[in-house]
């Protein structure tokens, strides 16, 4: 083993996984798989549409609450463009993104502990394991179990992020250029979590987990006030400078289906029991916290695990070693939350959960917890076993080791499961054939938010989602309810639409009101998501109704019904007006020419009423636009503005003028939160050129310092 740089075997396992997982996949040109946040069906669209605050076609048509939505997709998005680019399936680039997360996670782990441990090569050896057991633990074989598997990167990128950070602490005592050097390299390793960060739970548990470290730091006094001070700050700031950009609008378009909103308070009790009911102390431990059998060659596994647990706690009893006392610590509060609400501390853990904002953030506590235990309980045995001189026992651990990171990346490789199935041709016949009928809003019936497709395949044990709204990602379209059947004025109104097609009732008025132009009837699901009788009635009465002026039929998947133009109507309307036009310059931003013989207007927007709509008249400053401008709701959901036509021309001048008794203007709706994405994003450039420019200047420092010496 003599001169080998170990770190390179793990290059490997890649081409191993990759001939046994993608061999003859290729063929799935539509390729749809099922589970959460899986690769969108058109990653240049979506890179492009990412860049906007607001996207009404996101949430099943329920867009007030998207602007997350620019950090958890666009990082992946270039991936996913990049690769797509090349030709590269969607099923591959998927398993290919997976086993990549695998190897970062082993060669930072590498890194990170070679750069604590610099011994002979049999400590390079169980270095080496240890990496590989991190970046392929059992638990991460599961990859959809927490729900959305790019919340992965974290714990691929951590070990890096924790050295630097260590790096940060220390050097802060003595050497403030050095911390900054660190600081600057984290900032930039930071902007590559911008995708687990819009998940606020996985944001929460990362700043508490490194904010905790510090204090415990101090608490043991291995650090002083002043290197916590620096530390804390520079951490911050690197945090601040790499999501401001999506933090900043996110922060005031959470509304109701913000992780802090009703969604999360669903899930305390029941379903955070349900989430960890296999969090047992022995699961959490040993890798299967969350929803997993325990199989027969898992049971191996777990075995091997706690052997070589029990044999670094025997090896530092051996050498006298002193564990460290803040990373057991950190274990055994991560595991504390990550059990949940089982015993022997439900009634504390259902207390905090219930009363502390933060903890309500975290709706799977495994999920999001999980990484912590991995990466600190390596760390731990690393620091036990790798100084560890007695050669019989170093015997043991090596093959201890060495059968734990075979079964576990055999494991890796039998159960890192994707199953594709083609995504049929009427999809896209069906999507092009909306776009050229001018599609405002689309009703879909029935409601299959969250339910199976037809094609019932499954990804590991998790059915998939519904991937209409991924597919068919150029307008909003409307569900008969929500996912999460929270109450709303515009849901309420699409339950009385779809209830007047099924009762044979009028809906020429309710059609106009929510801007619906089409209603999609769907019949490619299981017949158990939905009432089929009820479907086929509303097909029959939809087909006589004299309200439809065309019918077009797609396959056995679609059938689509445009509805007369004298019930549709604009998503801008003007009451009181003689002549308006209205242009869409973005999905944050429209221009409204205005000609009316009125003192006053009234403007109509039909998004879902929401004060981060602005009316913008003219370049007037926003503190006098309420003497002016009263903001309200109509058609008991959309944004309505009455505008005061004689004042405000009165005032403005030539930004509105009246010829012949007629007035003469031009105003603009706005999404405000945009803006704030904008100097989020100047913020974050600024920054980050102020990284690069103070690392070209360290480095040239420190290259002038060695020659001179």
């Amino acid at each position: 083993m003599k001169n080998i740089d170990f770190k390179w075997l793990i290059l490997l396992i890649v081409p191993i996984i990759l001939i046994y997982k993608i061999f003859l996949l290729y063929n799935y040109e539509f390729g749809g798989v099922a589970g959460d946040f899986f690769s969108v069906i058109n990653p240049s669209n979506s890179l492009i549409s990412n860049s906007f605050a607001f996207r009404s076609n996101l949430n099943n048509g329920y867009a007030d609450n998207t602007a997350n939505m620019i950090s958890h997709n666009s990082p992946y998005l270039i991936y996913e463009l990049l690769l797509s680019k090349l030709g590269i399936s969607q099923l591959v680039r998927t398993y290919l993104f997976i086993i990549l997360l695998s190897v970062v996670g082993c060669f930072n782990m590498y890194y990170y502990l070679s750069s604590k441990n610099q011994h002979d090569e049999s400590a390079k050896f169980k270095t080496l394991l240890l990496s590989i057991l991190y970046g392929f633990f059992p638990y991460f074989i599961y990859y959809i179990l927490p729900g959305h598997f790019l919340i992965l990167l974290l714990p691929a990128f951590f070990p890096i992020i924790q050295l630097l950070f260590e790096k940060i602490i220390f050097s802060s005592k003595n050497d403030i250029k050095l911390s900054l050097k660190y600081f600057s390299i984290l900032s930039f390793v930071l902007l590559f979590l911008c995708t687990p960060f819009a998940n606020l739970g996985v944001f929460g548990v990362f700043y508490s987990l490194m904010v905790g470290q510090l204090i415990l730091l101090l608490v043991l006094r291995q650090i002083n006030l002043k290197q916590l001070t620096i530390s804390f700050l520079l951490l911050s700031l690197s945090l601040l400078i790499s999501n401001i950009w999506w933090l900043a609008p996110y922060t005031v378009t959470m509304g109701s289906i913000s992780a802090m909103g009703e969604q999360s308070k669903q899930t305390i009790g029941s379903a955070i029991g349900a989430a960890t009911i296999h969090s047992n102390v022995i699961n959490t431990i040993s890798g299967f916290p969350e929803g997993v059998n325990i199989s027969f060659i898992l049971s191996i596994i777990q075995i091997f695990l706690f052997l070589v647990i029990i044999l670094s706690l025997f090896t530092s009893l051996l050498n006298r070693q002193k564990l460290k006392i803040e990373l057991l610590l950190i274990i055994l509060i991560t595991i504390f939350f990550t059990k949940g609400p089982n015993a022997p501390f439900s009634f504390i853990f259902n207390f905090l959960y219930n009363e502390i904002t933060l903890l309500q953030i975290i709706r799977r506590p495994a999920s999001k917890l999980y990484w912590i235990i991995i990466f600190f309980l390596i760390s731990l045995i690393s620091n036990a076993i790798l100084k560890n001189r007695n050669r019989r026992l170093n015997n043991l651990l090596n093959v201890s080791l060495s059968i734990s990171v075979v079964l576990t990346v055999f494991v890796t490789i039998q159960k890192t499961t994707l199953m594709p199935f083609n995504i049929p041709e009427t999809y896209y016949t069906a999507n092009q054939y909306l776009i050229k009928n001018n599609v405002k809003k689309i009703l879909l019936l029935p409601d299959i938010g969250g339910l199976n497709p037809e094609y019932n395949h499954e990804l590991n044990f998790h059915k998939g989602i519904d991937f209409l709204g991924q597919i068919w990602e150029f307008k909003k379209y409307i569900p008969s309810s929500t996912h999460w059947n929270l109450s709303n004025k515009e849901t309420d109104l699409v339950n009385v639409f779809a209830n007047s097609i099924y009762n044979e009732d009028d809906f020429c008025e309710i059609s106009k009101n929510l801007n619906v132009s089409h209603i999609v009837i769907r019949k490619d699901l299981l017949p158990t998501n939905y009432d089929l009788v009820q479907l086929n009635l509303a097909d029959f009465y939809l087909s006589k109704s004299k309200l439809i002026s065309k019918i077009d039929s797609f396959g056995n998947n679609f059938k689509i019904f445009q509805i007369v133009d004298e019930c549709q109507s604009q998503i801008i309307s003007t009451d009181s007006v003689d002549k308006s036009t209205f242009q869409i310059i973005n999905p944050g931003l429209y221009q409204i020419k205005i000609q009316s013989n009125s003192d006053e207007v009234s403007i109509i927007f039909k998004e879902k009423f929401d004060k981060s709509w602005v009316l913008n008249l003219g370049s007037i400053a926003n503190k006098k636009l309420n003497d002016y401008v009263i903001h309200d709701t109509a058609l008991g959901y959309a944004n309505k503005w009455t505008v005061d036509l004689a004042s405000y021309c009165s005032t403005m001048g030539n930004k509105c003028q009246k010829v012949g008794g007629s007035y003469h203007l031009e105003v603009w709706i706005k999404y405000w939160p945009q803006y704030l994405h904008t100097i989020g994003l100047f913020i974050s450039t600024v920054s980050y050129l102020f990284c690069i420019g103070y690392l070209i200047h360290f480095y040239r420092n420190n290259k002038i310092s060695k020659q001179k010496k």
